[in-house]
This record gives structure tokens, C-alpha cells and sequence, in this order.
């Protein structure tokens, strides 16, 4: 990772593995121009159920012996603002962009840009389901009147300003739709086509 950042000659915003108290954590990292850690990393602290933790195992003994497949992922402290010197970035692991009190608690630290990294692999075969995530943590974004930046490796990427503006959008892997948007806002957008 170190090679591949300093050939770019900039920070790198990546999410990734990490460990907490003695569990593997689903983490935001931040590198700099030469690779290394520029901040401590963000762990993720609101988990996805039966995907990074089964609840009640911890009360129902014999629960995890059932249900081996489901991870037992570390939890963070909470929203967490990640200062670059360039630009603090309130840090969401997939679905936290969901949660108005999360999002709110970034921007009460102080966070002038929310990025948002996720991965909708596992709903690829809902069709919809990459938009509403998609819509749903622009309307968090909104609310808070910050710009959220969006990276995901298998659902919709994008740049949208505080005011819901949306500069550009990736394409949607499955069905094509995306591409650069014009000033537009959600419900009045003129894409140009994925190419």
C-alpha cells in the first residue's frame, strides 16, 4: 500500500481491517503523500447485525455454535472526525450514514466534509437497494449541510454538495445508470450517460 500511495503523491482515504481491544474491526484509514498513517483510523461503531455481529450471543449460550458463519466484529467508540490538516472528514462505514444522531454528532465535532465508505455487494441482486442507500445518507448529508463524498467498490459513488446538489455519480454497476450530473438536485437531475 505504501508503493502505491507514494507513486500517487497523495493522502489515500481507504477502508480496510483493523484491531480494537482484541477484535478485528471494519476500519476507515487515512494515509499520507509518503503512505503512513496520517490519523489514527476510525472503527466502525454502529454494527450490521447478523453480518459483523449476532445479537444475543452473549446471553444465549450455544448461539454462535449455530450460526459459526456470522463475524464477531469489534465495535468503535463512536463518530469520530478525522483531521487531515487540509480538511476534517466526519468518517461513515456503510450504513452509519444512515443515522441522523450519527451524522449530526460529526458535524457537532466539527466535520466539514462526511465520507461515506461502503461495499453493497451483498445486495447486488436488489436492484433498487444501491440507490436507496445511496439517497438515503444524502439525506443525512443534507440535513447537517455538509458535503458528503461516497466511495464504494460495488454500489454508486458520488460527490454531492450540502445543499443536495450532486456533482457527479459513479455508474451503477448492475443497471448502467449514472454518469456527470448537471446542477441538478435529487428529483431534478440531467445525467450523462455512463460510458
Amino acid at each position: 500500500m505504501r508503493r502505491v500511495v507514494e507513486g500517487l503523491d497523495a493522502k489515500l482515504i481507504t477502508g480496510g481491517y483493523s484491531g480494537l481491544n482484541g477484535k478485528f474491526t471494519n476500519s476507515f484509514f487515512v494515509l499520507n503523500e509518503k503512505g503512513e498513517w496520517l490519523t489514527p483510523p476510525y472503527h466502525k461503531t454502529i454494527l450490521l447485525a447478523f453480518g459483523e455481529y449476532l445479537p444475543g450471543a452473549d446471553l444465549i449460550p450455544g448461539l454462535r455454535g449455530l450460526m459459526p458463519q456470522i463475524e464477531e466484529f469489534g465495535r468503535g467508540p463512536g463518530p469520530t472526525v478525522l483531521d487531515t490538516g487540509e480538511a476534517k472528514f466526519g468518517a461513515q462505514i456503510c450504513y452509519e450514514a444512515l443515522f441522523d444522531r450519527f451524522t449530526r454528532r460529526l458535524a457537532n465535532q466539527g466535520a466539514q466534509v462526511l465520507v461515506n465508505l461502503t461495499n453493497d455487494s451483498f445486495f447486488q441482486a436488489w436492484g433498487q437497494q444501491p440507490y436507496q442507500h445511496l439517497y438515503m445518507s444524502m439525506a443525512r448529508a443534507i440535513e447537517v449541510r455538509r458535503p458528503m463524498i461516497r466511495a464504494t467498490d460495488t454500489g454508486i459513488s458520488g460527490a454531492i454538495l450540502a445543499s443536495g446538489d450532486v456533482l457527479s455519480l459513479s455508474c451503477h454497476p448492475r443497471t448502467k445508470v449514472g454518469g456527470t450530473f448537471t446542477r441538478s438536485r435529487i428529483g431534478r437531475t440531467r445525467r450523462r450517460p455512463c460510458s
